[in-house]
């Protein structure tokens, strides 16, 4: 990129984060996600998960549950998240990584088999699902979010008004229930929260993506 996104904007105000879901074909032996581990740790790279794409937040939740389980898995690319599904349901992969206001309706359908949630804490939407983090998988909290930027040398009075403006419009119940109800979680905090989760991330990410090949 021909800028530096953790020097060169202007942290403004957090929006909303969102967790995946990890669910897997209904016929699969494994109905838990230890059940899952045990299975991959006794038929290294047997488990084909897929993902929206190379680099998605899909794929790098595998990525990121495989090095954290110590289990080998084979990524699927695909274009979008919709197939990937599709294939999950008719069984030609075993699971994927899916976001959760996606992959809810097929949840409650009973197309497919959730296990956990991979955010730290559980999703509203999901409330009866535990986190990667409580099933014993350590060091595991990804999801996606938004936050709101400028460019860098914003005034400190512009910056303000609009972090103020932000954090009123999140607290508006029917927007609140709107995003709940698709899996959103709304993230009010402050600008040095969203900094700081860049830089936590990005330097998650740079360690976990270190020699992997995008193509």
């Amino acid at each position: 990129m021909a800028f530096d996104p953790l020097k060169d904007m202007t942290p403004l105000a957090t929006i909303l984060s969102y967790a995946n879901v990890l669910v897997v074909n209904q016929n699969q032996p494994f109905k838990t996600l230890p059940e899952l581990v045990a299975f991959a740790k006794a038929n290294p790279g047997k488990l084909a998960y897929g993902s929206a794409g190379m680099g998605a937040s899909n794929h790098l939740s595998g990525e990121l549950f495989a090095r954290r389980a110590g289990i080998s898995m084979t990524h699927v690319p695909y274009k979008g998240n919709a197939p990937a599904m599709t294939d999950v349901i008719g069984g030609q992969i075993q699971m994927m990584f899916d976001i959760v206001g996606g992959a809810k309706g097929h949840i409650d359908g009973g197309k497919v088999r959730p296990l956990a949630v991979t955010s730290k804490d559980r999703n509203p939407a999901l409330p009866q699902l535990p986190s990667m983090t409580e099933l014993g998988i350590r060091d595991y909290d990804v999801g996606g979010w938004y936050g709101l930027y400028g460019p860098l040398g914003m005034s400190a009075e512009v910056s303000q008004r609009i972090t103020a403006a932000t954090a009123r419009a999140l607290q508006d119940p029917e927007l609140n229930k709107r995003w709940v109800d698709q899996g959103y979680v709304i993230w009010n905090a402050k600008p040095a929260d969203l900094a700081e989760r860049m830089r936590r991330e990005h330097a998650l990410w740079a360690e976990v993506t270190k020699g992997m090949t995008f193509e």
